[in-house]
């Protein structure tokens, strides 16, 4: 960047050059330039840097007088002592400098200047100047020339131009307006980008570069974007704030801006900004917001269905959460008996319904119905992404209680449809894919209620069967928990410990039921390794069992229990006993066999 402004401020220094030697030329302007030829032109000579820079005088017709350079910078350009300058120039200049060259030895013009390259390989560049003096009273016109290396500046130049042509197809593919403005310079936008042009509302043929918020924007807006930028240069802190505009199609957009301060190597004052436009982002946040408080009705209502205590779901709470959330008048669940072909109300939230369409006929309305168990929603408008049905048969019911639009989802149980949920509105409220998905939700989670209503009640009944079935299996089964205490234990493992079911979950298992002090046993083993241990136990009376201790882990994976069965192997143990002897002597025969033959073989022979 320091490099760009070094090679920026060329051109001035050259400019400045020139307007001294100008200047210096009217002031000597009475002087005979002859006289002057050892003394004022090196005066001149020595007031500039001639490492790069050459400077020559010509008399009024263009015959070269005077030069000074340090090297041989001006016989590379062609310029020579006591040559002709046009002439020695004319090979090098460029095609359409002819024209300014004859104006200017005419003298209707005071100065000629024009950029050239020199024709040898190593293809160097100079800018050539010469000015006119003012006629002095005693000598001739004379004319004042420079001549400069430009090669490396020229390198520079297309090599800054690179860039920059890389840095804007850079920032015009960056998908957001960027803009950088000199606050040193009154706010002027020194760069922006392609998006920056939309940001505005303006078209990309139209100048920015070079402009401040006055010349684009309304007078009081200009005036508040300024203090806003003069503020933060002030703080010297970047700020970030959302602000609302109108695109160019007149649509409400949500940018956040970004603005930082910036200070270049000479002390100016910068501000860089970039403008997100976060409308869509802002949308997502308020439906997430919007789902969040779906999300907590729905998770009460399940929490109520699917808890313990499903029984005491206050279905009108439930009716009233969903209706608010969606902006309905009323909401009731209807229940379909098809043995009577009728639909009767359930419960209701919001407006009463009248007591004659508290039963509806499903004859009546059996398009509507058959909807509903091919499991499409019934609407009375369409809702985009949503397949529904019309009520076209249900439009005398609909006139007769004054519901301007509704929205019915079917209750599903035990794989049929039970009944359904209805949402009314006499405003006219379009309902929409959201409220559809509410709605939906929430006649799943009455369809769950349903299921753990009825599981509930069959658990209940089916508890003392289950409780027959455990105290019939005819080996032991005990629950332990962390503490070695059981917890509850089958008839056959009551039987085995001799006591009752009071007394052995009155201590620690392995003295109410083992009868040991010693605490460690597999039991124990299982509930601190968590994981399944087996054991053989031989009880008093020698029976012999197979004791399993297996871990009962909570919700959260952490141990709880230890689940023991027993399994009775004292005959397949005794087998096993017996089974050896038997190989045993088998064994003892065969040797026997095989010692007689071995005998009676050698007799033979």
């Amino acid at each position: 960047m320091f490099e760009i402004f070094a090679y920026a401020l060329v051109p001035v220094l050259l400019a400045l050059l020139a307007v001294f030697v100008f200047l210096y030329v009217k002031a000597r302007a009475a002087l005979r330039l002859k006289g002057a030829q050892d003394g004022e032109f090196s005066m001149l000579a020595s007031a500039v840097d001639i490492a790069k820079v050459a400077i020559f005088a010509c008399d009024k017709n263009f015959k070269i007088i005077h030069v000074r350079s340090g090297n041989d910078f001006l016989k590379e350009a062609g310029v020579f002592l006591d040559a002709p300058m046009f002439s020695a120039l004319k090979e090098y200049m460029p095609e359409g400098v002819a024209a300014d060259a004859e104006d200017f030895k005419c003298g209707r013009t005071r100065k000629l200047e024009f950029d050239f390259s020199s024709n040898d390989s190593d293809g160097k560049s100079y800018s050539f100047r010469i000015l006119k003096s003012e006629e002095g009273a005693e000598g001739p016109v004379a004319y004042v020339g420079v001549v400069t290396d430009t090669t490396l500046l020229v390198r520079q130049e297309k090599e800054a131009e690179q860039a920059s042509t890389i840095l804007e197809y850079v920032l015009n593919n960056i998908p957001f307006p960027i803009f950088v403005k000199n606050y040193t310079k009154g706010g002027e936008y020194v760069l922006i980008n392609k998006h920056f042009y939309r940001f505005i509302g303006i078209t990309n043929t139209e100048p920015v570069r070079g402009r401040t918020d006055y010349d684009i924007f309304e007078k009081h807006l200009a005036k508040k974007f300024q203090d806003i930028d003069w503020g933060i240069i002030n703080r010297g802190v970047m700020e970030d704030s959302n602000i609302t505009i109108h695109d160019e199609n007149g649509v409400e957009q949500t940018n956040r801006i970004i603005v930082c301060p910036m200070k270049s190597p000479y002390g100016e004052d910068y501000l860089m900004g970039i403008a997100i436009d976060v409308t869509k982002l802002i949308d997502a946040q308020k439906q997430l917001e919007a789902y969040v408080e779906r999300g907590r009705i729905i998770n009460n209502a399940l929490s109520y269905a699917l808890s313990s205590d499903a029984e005491n779901f206050v279905l009108e709470d439930f009716l009233a959460d969903i209706g608010k959330y969606m902006k309905a008048d009323r909401s009731n669940i209807y229940i379909i008996d098809d043995k009577n072909k009728v639909a009767k109300l359930v419960d209701e939230w919001g407006v009463e319904t009248p007591d004659e369409f508290k039963t509806i006929s499903t004859i009546t309305s059996a398009k509507a119905f058959e909807s509903l168990r091919m499991g499409r929603v019934v609407c009375t408008h369409e809702i985009p992404g949503v397949e529904c049905s019309s009520f076209s048969d249900m439009t005398g019911v609909l006139d007769a209680m004054d519901i301007s639009t509704a929205l019915l989802v079917g209750i599903w149980h035990r794989g049929s449809l039970w009944g359904m949920l209805c949402f009314d509105s006499f405003s006219g409220r379009t309902f929409t894919k959201e409220d559809y998905d509410t709605a939906l939700a929430a006649s799943k989670v009455y369809g769950l209620y349903l299921n753990r209503r009825e599981s509930t009640q069959v658990l209940r009944e089916s508890e003392a069967e289950k409780a027959l079935i455990l105290e019939s299996l005819h080996f032991p089964i005990m629950l332990f928990d962390k503490n070695r205490n059981i917890k509850s234990a089958n008839l056959a493992a009551v039987k085995l410990s001799g006591e009752s079911l009071s007394s052995i979950c009155s201590e620690p298992c392995y003295k109410s039921f083992c009868k040991r002090e010693n605490p460690f046993c597999h039991v124990s083993k299982c509930l601190e390794e968590a994981t399944a241990q087996l054991e053989e136990v031989i009880t008093e009376k020698g029976q012999i069992f197979h004791a399993y201790a297996h871990p009962v882990f909570d919700k959260d994976g952490k141990i709880e229990h230890a689940l023991e069965y027993m399994m009775d192997v004292t005959e397949l143990v005794n087998s096993k006993k017996s089974l050896e002897e038997a190989v045993k002597t088998a064994k003892a025969a065969e040797k026997a066999k095989d010692l007689f033959l071995s005998t009676m073989s050698h007799e033979i022979r």
